[in-house]
Parts: structure tokens; C-alpha cells; sequence
């Protein structure tokens, strides 16, 4: 479908949309809550993507998960495993060559945490994420 209008830049949320840190951010969870012995499993991980914290804290105390414990064996989990590891998605690549040619800038908006960006952006440098225009 075209578009009513030529774009001049292009904004990508990271998480989800670039890289496939669903997966990673998943396995994480799942190890916290077995390192607690919580009991969560994947459908209470879907309960909690996109929510804010305040909302995901509400979630878990209501489920008796000491939430800001939770959180914080989750993030070690992310590190251990390393969610700066998480695959790029199918086609991202692609879609950021068609960029280049088409000489369009490009930028992340995220909620994620700084350092959370620059472990994904670090290790890519070999990517198009990290041409001229971005």
C-alpha cells in the first residue's frame, strides 16, 4: 500500500520490534521464578509484557511474588543470559539496507533502560543499526 506522503525518518521501538528479546527476557523470568520458587510460568510472563512496573508490581504482589525481589533476580537472569544476545528479527536487516538506499534516517524511541540499549546497540556495531544515519 503506499504511502499519502514520502517519510524523511523512520523510528523503531527496539524490544520486540529489532530484536527478539521476548525470548530472552522470557527465559529470564522463568529462571527468577524457579531460583524463588514462585511458580510462574509463560502465561503470568504474558501478563506482564508492556506493562508498566507499577502495573507488573501490583500483578506479582497479588500473586504473593515479593515483587521488587522478583525484579531484581529477573534482571540478574537477563544479564546472566545476556539479553544483548537476543537475535535480530526476520527481515530487520533487510529492511534497514532498503533504508540506506533510500538514504532515510533512522532512530530508537524505547522505554527500556539506557544501559539496556547500549548492551544491544554495543555488540552489533557490524549491523546497519549503527550506519551513518542513525
Amino acid at each position: 500500500m503506499p504511502l499519502p506522503f514520502a517519510p524523511v525518518a523512520v523510528l523503531f521501538d527496539m524490544d520486540g520490534l529489532l530484536f527478539d528479546t521476548e525470548t530472552v527476557y522470557l527465559e529470564a523470568f522463568l529462571a527468577a521464578s524457579e531460583r524463588g520458587r514462585y511458580g510462574l510460568d509463560e502465561d503470568h510472563f504474558r501478563r506482564t509484557v508492556g506493562g508498566t512496573w507499577e502495573t507488573n508490581k501490583a500483578l506479582l504482589i497479588a500473586m504473593g511474588v515479593p515483587a521488587d525481589q522478583f525484579r531484581a533476580d529477573w534482571h540478574r537472569e537477563c544479564d546472566r543470559i545476556g539479553t544483548h544476545q537476543a537475535p535480530m528479527k526476520a527481515g530487520a536487516v533487510e529492511m534497514l539496507a532498503t533504508l540506506d538506499e533510500l538514504g532515510l534516517p533512522r532512530a530508537i524511541a524505547t522505554s527500556s533502560r539506557p544501559d539496556t540499549v547500549a548492551k544491544h546497540l554495543t555488540d552489533r556495531k557490524s549491523t546497519r543499526l549503527n550506519s551513518s544515519h542513525t
